[in-house]
């Protein structure tokens, strides 16, 4: 709970407004998962409490620090990510996506992003944290079209 103090005071800051919003939907998104609790003792001090459910999560994996590794040689094959996540879940797909630019994935089209270096384990996480898991297809390829283009723009963004 100390924890979750000093991260509220370090971002009541007005400049600090947009990291606050994702913290506080965040926090709501867990709270309605049933993973976390909120406890109010007054009104400067606010706690968390880890529910089982949110254990087993916690235990999985902290998406937030996930990163993917960057071999120094390239092995030749595309990592590719292809989805169709329906309506309804639209805001799971764009979380989605935004974790997929932080990772470092280009997009090739609206629904199709790639990555030049081993990320199964990690696409895996994120596809099942957002709840679209059945939505998204991870693919390697050793020989795509324009492929020598799609290097050119992972090399720009890097």
């Amino acid at each position: 709970m100390r924890l979750v103090e000093g991260a509220i005071k370090e971002l009541s800051g007005k400049n600090k407004r947009k990291e606050w919003n994702k913290i506080n939907q965040t926090l709501r998104y867990l709270k309605k998962k049933r993973q976390v609790q909120i406890i109010t003792r007054d009104i400067n001090s606010v706690g968390l409490k880890i529910t089982d459910e949110g254990r087993k999560i916690a235990d999985f994996v902290d998406v937030t620090n996930l990163k993917l590794r960057k071999n120094s040689i390239w092995d030749g094959k595309w990592r590719i990510v292809i989805f169709d996540v329906p309506n309804d879940k639209s805001k799971n797909r764009l979380a989605f996506i935004r974790e997929l630019k932080d990772l470092g994935f280009i997009m090739v089209q609206r629904s199709v992003w790639a990555y030049p270096y081993e990320c199964r384990k990690e696409v895996e996480i994120i596809r099942n944290y957002f709840e679209i898991g059945k939505f998204v297809t991870y693919i390697e390829s050793s020989e795509i079209e324009d492929g020598h283009l799609w290097l050119k723009r992972f090399k720009e963004t890097v």
